[in-house]
């Protein structure tokens, strides 16, 4: 209630309304950026990855001498910004695992991945590799892939460490199997990981 008995004490009531307007209106607007705008469930099908036409090497070897090249070339992005001046950023996180009594069976995890940047950022979201692959064999594939990592260990111990993931993939040729993710919104995956590597005796580790 705004009284105005003086000049300074009216002032100062409508400097705190207006204060408290400013943080609804930023809460609101933080709450209205931040949304689940697509659920993945890989927990209950079988991925599609075999690709058809395997790339042929290199046969331009001259003989008597080591064939070194061909193949397939590649690369790999962090899921982060390294600068800070970087406005892209991923983040990946791990709302939940079942059972949390992990053992060489696979488990289910509850997986965010994150636009935590400042600027909209493309993600694939196709969980079957085979189905992006075109139908000529020598036609160029280029196609978007992300693993979504869950480790586990201790610090100071090697030998607790765990390591397994699910992968997900994307084709300009295919509009569907890229989403635009705006600053921060989240896809939300569910998906039944197979550790790769595990500890070699029972132990409480973290994820």
């Amino acid at each position: 209630m705004c009284r105005q008995s003086s000049s300074g004490e009216y002032n100062a009531d409508v400097n705190i309304g207006l204060r408290t307007l400013v943080l609804l209106f930023l809460g609101i607007s933080a709450f209205l950026s931040a949304q689940e705008v697509r659920f993945i469930d890989l927990s209950n099908i079988q991925q599609r990855t075999t690709l058809r036409f395997p790339p042929v090497p290199q046969t331009d070897c001259k003989p008597g001498e080591s064939c070194v090249g061909g193949g397939v070339g590649g690369g790999s992005v962090g899921d982060g910004a390294p600068d800070p001046r970087d406005p892209h950023a991923l983040g990946i996180a791990i709302d939940r695992v079942t059972p949390t009594g992990i053992t060489r069976d696979p488990f289910e995890a509850d997986l965010r991945i994150l636009n935590t940047g400042l600027v909209p950022i493309d993600v694939p979201v196709s969980p079957h590799l085979t189905d992006l692959q075109p139908s000529a064999e020598l036609q160029p594939f280029p196609y978007l892939s992300l693993a979504l990592v869950v480790r586990f260990g201790l610090p100071d111990d090697m030998q607790a460490a765990g390591l397994g993931w699910v992968e997900l993939y994307g084709s300009a040729e295919h509009e569907e199997t890229i989403l635009r993710l705006q600053p921060g919104q989240w896809v939300r995956v569910k998906a039944m990981v197979k550790l790769h590597s595990w500890p070699s005796k029972p132990m409480d580790v973290q994820l």
